[in-house]
């Protein structure tokens, strides 16, 4: 990994002004003048790499809201405030809400997504959604006696982070991705896991109890090593708190209990802003998606990944996009779901065969 490239890393994890600036940076490839001062500059100067590569950083010194009137790609901007959402209304009609507030998700990308109300719930009421596809015609030659083979199940989930809008936009094109190449399995969206966090005036990485969803999945040993990881490796940063039990969160709970009942073959989750691919569980991961490479970051006490990649077996593929703000070119995104479709048929479809 290059020097620029660590001390972009570094510098996300500080904040999002000083992230915005070092991704400017090393996206153009010309070094940008630093901020004289303030935390942009502190970080910048503290992003210099180590001798050996590490993954995420471990700690936070400030939040990373998104900033007044940011342009972004596409139909529509991050707002500096706006009304709170009414739990019936976004029921009713999550796309006047959403589109206001992602990145690059038109109303038509929206409506034709065709969310369902899952039943589920998030802390604040707020109705968490799903989509399902099933794509492709049975194979007849995959049948055993009379019984159909059940095709592979795929789980994409987004905005477990609430501060990353770029990975809820993201999985609206996919679900229109499926719907016209989704290959022969089936396909379950959840776009905006963290709605409360999404949805606020200046989005959160936590839910509205404070808590960061992807830090409280019932891994072994939870108890003892999430407040201890929480403690000592990240300072007790609040953007990072695991909770007070495993589970305790109606949106974690809630993905969990899908787990349960759908029981998907493989899990994708995407979030920002770290421009990596990342991997947990068996099989042969991905090399790369679009202009995303692999580079394994290690497992975190009660992480979707370590949950479902490494105690229950399930492999969780992790998207980290490049920017929490803005989402990929078209194009971009297009390629990255084609090799995720071509990754899924060498490797997963062919051991479910």
């Amino acid at each position: 990994m290059s020097a620029r490239r660590w001390a972009w890393r570094r510098a996300c994890g500080a904040g999002l002004v000083a992230c915005l600036w070092a991704q400017a940076s090393w996206a153009t490839d010309v070094p940008a003048a630093a901020p004289a001062s303030g935390p942009a500059a502190r970080a910048a100067k503290a992003a210099t790499p180590p001798g050996a590569a590490v993954g995420k950083p471990a700690t936070a010194t400030a939040a990373k809201p998104a900033p007044a009137a940011v342009a972004v790609s596409g139909a529509s901007s991050v707002a500096a405030a706006a009304a709170p959402v009414a739990a019936a209304a976004f029921a009713a009609n999550p796309c006047e809400v959403l589109v206001r507030r992602m990145p690059n998700l038109s109303s038509g990308l929206c409506s034709e997504a065709m969310l369902v109300p899952s039943g589920a719930v998030s802390v604040k009421g707020l109705a968490l959604f799903q989509r399902d596809l099933s794509a492709g015609l049975q194979d007849l030659s995959l049948l055993e006696s009379n019984k159909p083979k059940r095709r592979p199940r795929v789980l994409v989930v987004g905005g477990i982070h609430g501060d990353e809008l770029s990975s809820t936009s993201l999985a609206f094109h996919w679900i229109a991705q499926a719907a016209e190449t989704g290959a022969e399995m089936d396909w379950r969206f959840l776009p905006a896991l963290n709605p409360d966090g999404l949805l606020q005036s200046r989005p959160t990485r936590t839910n509205a109890r404070g808590v960061d969803l992807n830090r409280n999945f019932p891994t072994p040993n939870w108890v003892r090593d999430a407040p201890e990881y929480w403690a000592k490796r990240t300072n007790k940063d609040p953007r990072r708190y695991p909770g007070p039990t495993p589970l305790s969160e109606p949106e974690s709970k809630f993905l969990q209990e899908t787990m349960e009942r759908w029981k998907p073959d493989l899990i994708v989750s995407i979030h920002a802003p770290y421009g990596v691919l990342d991997y947990d569980g068996p099989s042969i991961p991905p090399e790369r998606l679009g202009r995303l490479f692999l580079d394994r970051v290690g497992i975190f006490p009660g992480s979707l990944g370590h949950y479902g990649g490494v105690h229950r077996g399930v492999p969780v593929v992790t998207i980290e996009l490049p920017s929490a703000i803005r989402t990929p070119t078209q194009a971009e995104m297009r390629q990255m779901w084609l090799d995720l479709l071509r990754w899924i048929g060498e490797r997963l479809m062919q051991s479910e065969r």
